[in-house]
């Protein structure tokens, strides 16, 4: 299925429905979260972390029939951070990479202003928002 159309993005809700059902009430991590195929599943300790891991593999495999990727299949310190979905993700804040910070920016209209406000962007640049808007109405 081509990356973009509607049904990749409805396939692995309905079909990774099963494992979230099983990690919110069988496993009960300390915080979940997935869009699309792409999870994240917060432990207290290193140790329950690799024996959550170890449980979802086996889960992912023997009722679902995949295979977790081995360069993201990742164990972290909170105080190390985690970047995921195009987040820097640490024990103290969430806050968009600039990665995606710089195409946020290079996007930005006034059709689109509101749901990139929503975002956790650096300081700098969230305040740089209403400027590019500004300029934007200017050249009009």
């Amino acid at each position: 299925i081509p990356i973009g159309n509607l049904t990749s993005q409805i396939f692995p809700n309905i079909y990774l429905n099963e494992f979230d059902r099983f990690i919110r009430h069988h496993i009960k991590p300390l915080a979940y979260v997935r869009y699309g195929d792409d999870f994240a599943i917060f432990c207290p300790t290193r140790r329950s972390a690799h024996s959550i891991r170890k449980q979802a593999a086996l889960f992912l495999s023997g009722d679902l029939g995949l295979t977790l990727n081995p360069k993201n299949d990742i164990v972290v310190a909170s105080q190390d951070g985690l970047k995921f979905l195009g987040h820097n993700i640490t024990q103290d804040f969430a806050v968009v990479d600039r990665h995606t910070t710089k195409s946020v920016l290079s996007k930005l209209n006034r059709r689109n202003a509101a749901s990139y406000k929503a975002l956790s962007l650096p300081e700098v640049e969230r305040k740089s928002l209403d400027w590019i808007l500004l300029e934007e109405s200017v050249d009009i």
